[in-house]
């Protein structure tokens, strides 16, 4: 593998870390089967029928999924991460690739119905992902973050569906790393992207369907939209009161 070469499109990072990542990924399910199979194995030596069944119902709605789940947030915390910034090297972009596989494989597998239930265990989860995610939080939707130990989100925000908050962009072929921060209370309308590096202060507000390019400060109280988005003119509450009253 060439760590030094300075041209390295998505697709080539991709297909160098497609065996590293499916390694990992067997690894997480095997282990994610011990405790089912242990169990049912116990049950069956003793010729506790009742016992095997009950188990077995246990472990497909509860035990694999929640095992795997936090399983999938310890590879996560333990694997390096990508430095900031663009993602140059080989090496750079296969830790970026391989970590985003992981995160972004567990919103399909029987896991990601408990990333929407909230607080926990979803907050178990980003908080062994190295996330730094208020309890608090509402995420509506199992891919909302894609990046979570990239990503800070401060108590009271609202992230709605089908929204994206990453700690990173795609842009011609290359990877820009760079972690997001929002602060209290923000709310993120459904559908909108933010994108790696962009920080929202406590109260903004993101309108639905607009993109926060990377960079991007919105300060507090502020409410912004569009594609790119930018500052809203929005009345203060007296004056909307004023306006309807007329």
């Amino acid at each position: 593998m060439n760590h030094d070469s300075p041209d390295l499109s998505a697709n080539r990072a991709v297909a160098a870390a497609a065996p590293l990542l499916f390694g990992v990924h067997f690894l997480g399910e095997l282990v994610s089967l011990l405790g089912p199979l242990a169990g049912l194995w116990w049950a069956l030596r003793h010729g506790r029928f009742i016992l095997f069944v009950a188990w077995a119902v246990v472990s497909v709605v509860y035990v694999y999924p929640l095992t795997q789940l936090m399983l999938i947030g310890l590879l996560i915390r333990c694997c390096p991460k990508p430095h900031s910034g663009v993602q140059r090297t080989t090496a750079d972009a296969v830790t970026y690739f391989i970590l985003a596989g992981l995160s972004r494989g567990v919103t399909t597998m029987n896991c990601a119905f408990w990333l929407s239930c909230l607080p926990y265990p979803a907050h178990w989860f980003y908080r062994l992902a190295g996330g730094r995610i208020h309890p608090s939080v509402f995420i509506a939707f199992p891919n909302v973050l894609p990046d979570p130990w990239n990503v800070e989100i401060g108590r009271g925000c609202i992230l709605g569906q089908g929204a994206i908050v990453a700690g990173h962009i795609h842009v011609q072929g290359r990877t820009f790393v760079a972690k997001t921060r929002l602060g209290t209370d923000v709310l993120v309308g459904a559908n909108a992207i933010i994108s790696g590096g962009v920080q929202v202060g406590d109260g903004a507000r993101v309108n639905p369907n607009s993109f926060l390019p990377p960079g991007t400060r919105v300060p507090p109280g502020e409410v912004w939209g569009g594609t790119p988005a930018r500052r809203c003119e929005t009345p203060s509450p007296t004056e909307s009161n004023e306006k309807e009253i007329e």
